[in-house]
């Protein structure tokens, strides 16, 4: 108990998120400290409660204390009972006491029940601290449905649709208005029609779009009968598994001068769709886990308040004028693309020189040889203050080099890397130790897959 006791107080509530309520009432009888955190605003505010048939029938003190919550999951799977006998005691819990005049985030997951079944009222439903609400896999919710309730959310901001299909269509359509975040996943270029059709979205600033999906969009902007809306946007993702979004990348990122973040992960990015990105003057942060199509033909991009990027080892973002750019990510996200080739100095020169001289953070991931080459490069980065290598394998010697080299690294860390040794008698925690004696200024991590 003393030696958990030493845990500082944000790693015990990571503890603590593991367990349910039940299991969270047992653990605050354990000490004084236990207590205080579990029962504290602080730790109720950032917790989400799930709410079932079972917990919703205990009695009224320990509903009392599940209404402090601010966050709340329903699920009505995960109970045998009859559907109708859960629907009642939800209702009077979430919409008749005070719970309705605090809850500020609501996730239905394998919900049974249709929207109309939930919200109706015969009166209007105040929800004034509601921001966020999330929906997976709901019971079918039709035009008519929604206006038997009133719901009034007015802050109500962001909503997520991992099930997106036209059983919440009606709901996103009644705040479409005032929603500034918006993030959903689809099965067929059908279902993202139907959960975002040709609504304006007059507020979004931030868009998440997941197809999971092996139709695409059509070759034109016409199957995107809202393409306005990216002209919005501040904030864009697109994860795409079997090029959905190709035909349509051009027309997307032509409209999207506004962008500050842009992250796509898939598959392949034509030239044109790729320039487009050249054009984006607010971008400050670029991710680009995809196959640039004619890489070494294509314009290398010039963006003014770059400052953060990340990057697909087989199809580096080529880069031209970038003052801003601090920070930097190589990944390598899939064995069936080409590698690039770390061992070519003057392939590293090319990448590295537009801000070789300003990175201040790099992070490699996945990079299954760190050649001496690279290493070198690395060793010219002079104001670079963090680096970070995931499942790397480079040399020791290197390691000691760029140690050696960079005078104002402060943080290094290696986590899961396989350093091939230079003293054989030497094992890599000797190693780690010796570096850190020599390097007092700067933060040394050596995490193996076992420690972590």
């Amino acid at each position: 108990m003393d030696l958990i006791n030493e845990l500082p107080t944000e790693l015990l509530e990571q503890v603590f998120d593991h367990f349910g309520h039940v299991q969270q009432h047992i653990v605050m009888r354990a000490c004084v400290r236990w207590f205080q955190i579990l029962s504290s605003d602080r730790y109720i505010r950032r917790r989400r409660l799930c709410l079932c048939a079972y917990n919703l029938c205990r009695d009224g003190d320990s509903l009392e204390e599940m209404g402090r919550y601010r966050a709340f999951t329903v699920n009505s799977l995960v109970t045998n009972r009859n559907k109708n006998v859960f629907l009642k005691p939800l209702r009077e819990f979430l919409f008749d006491g005070g719970v309705v005049r605090q809850l500020e985030e609501l996730r239905l997951t394998q919900f049974r029940h249709s929207l109309a079944q939930l919200f109706a009222s015969e009166t209007k439903l105040h929800l004034p601290n509601l921001r966020k609400i999330s929906f997976q896999y709901l019971k079918e919710t039709s035009e008519e449905d929604v206006s038997s309730f009133q719901l009034v959310a007015p802050n109500l901001r962001e909503i997520e649709l991992e099930d997106s299909n036209s059983s919440v269509s009606p709901l996103v359509r009644l705040f479409s208005e005032q929603i500034e975040t918006l993030r959903v996943a689809f099965e067929h270029i059908e279902q993202f029609s139907a959960s975002i059709g040709s609504m304006k979205f007059a507020n979004l600033q931030s868009l998440t779009l997941t197809a999971r999906s092996e139709y695409s969009f059509q070759e034109s902007s016409d199957s995107l009968t809202n393409i306005e809306l990216f002209g919005r946007l501040k904030y864009l993702k697109l994860t795409d598994a079997g090029d959905v979004f190709y035909p349509v990348y051009q027309s997307i990122l032509r409209d999207a001068k506004n962008l500050e973040t842009l992250i796509i992960h898939g598959q392949d990015i034509g030239e044109d769709a790729f320039a487009e990105i050249g054009h984006l003057q607010k971008l400050q942060e670029l991710q680009l886990m995809i196959h640039i199509e004619k890489l070494d033909t294509v314009e290398k991009l010039s963006l003014p308040n770059l400052k953060r990027l990340t990057t697909f080892v087989g199809s580096l973002v080529p880069l031209e004028t970038v003052p801003q750019l601090r920070s930097i990510s190589i990944k390598n996200h899939t064995p069936f693309r080409m590698r690039f080739l770390f061992s070519d100095a003057e392939k590293l020169k090319s990448f590295f020189g537009a801000f070789n001289q300003q990175l201040e953070v790099l992070r490699l991931d996945k990079i299954s040889t760190l050649y001496n080459t690279f290493a070198k490069q690395i060793c010219t980065m002079i104001r670079l203050k963090a680096l970070e290598m995931v499942d790397v394998e480079t040399e020791q010697q290197d390691i000691e080099w760029i140690l050696g080299s960079l005078k104002q690294l402060r943080k290094a860390h290696f986590i899961r890397c396989n350093l091939l040794r230079k003293v054989v008698e030497e094992t890599n925690d000797q190693f780690f130790r010796k570096l850190r004696r020599q390097n007092e200024d700067c933060q040394i991590a050596y995490v193996t897959a076992a420690s972590r």
